[in-house]
């Protein structure tokens, strides 16, 4: 009687587990199937140019010039070349599908899937490189108005810091 009920439990674990991996397997390959249908791969793609054009614009506002420093243009470029690269999406692509599994349930990734693929789905799909442009073109003048206060919360830190040495 032990021998059987020890089977039965040992044929339960390895059928359960094994579910459990079909289980993560089809969700994995669902929220894969979702990162494909956003274009995610082409979102990274342009996001990082757009990135860079945010510092350099913050730069050029921030020191009244245009960016002719060479040494300042070689480091953005070095700097650039190491983001995209880190950030190419063949790098990031297994993180995403981790993370798309975990917050999702395979459902809601079925769900998001159909949605994503009807008309209004697909019209959203397609504006949001400009929605990304526009949003980032707001952050950017924001943070533009906040440099002097930003500039005077670090000068009275570092008058702090200094006082507090003393």
């Amino acid at each position: 009687m032990r021998k059987l009920i020890v089977v039965f439990f040992a044929i339960a674990l390895i059928g359960g587990g094994s579910t459990v991996f079909a289980d993560e397997t089809s969700k994995r390959q669902l929220a894969e199937d979702l990162l494909v249908q956003l274009n995610i791969d082409k979102f990274t793609e342009i996001s990082i140019p757009m990135i860079a054009k945010m510092q350099e614009n913050l730069f050029k506002s921030k020191t009244g010039e245009k960016v002719k420093d060479e040494y300042f243009k070689e480091f953005s470029d070095k700097l650039w070349k190491l983001i995209r690269k880190e950030m190419a999406w063949e790098n990031m692509k297994d993180d995403y599908i981790k993370v798309y599994s975990e917050v999702f349930s395979e459902n809601e990734l079925k769900e998001l899937i159909i949605f994503y693929k009807s008309p209004i789905g697909l019209k959203f799909i397609e504006k949001t490189p400009l929605l990304m442009q526009k949003t980032m073109e707001i952050s950017q003048v924001r943070t533009q108005r906040l440099m002097p206060e930003i500039n005077k919360i670090i000068e009275e830190s570092v008058k702090d810091k200094d006082r507090r040495e003393k």
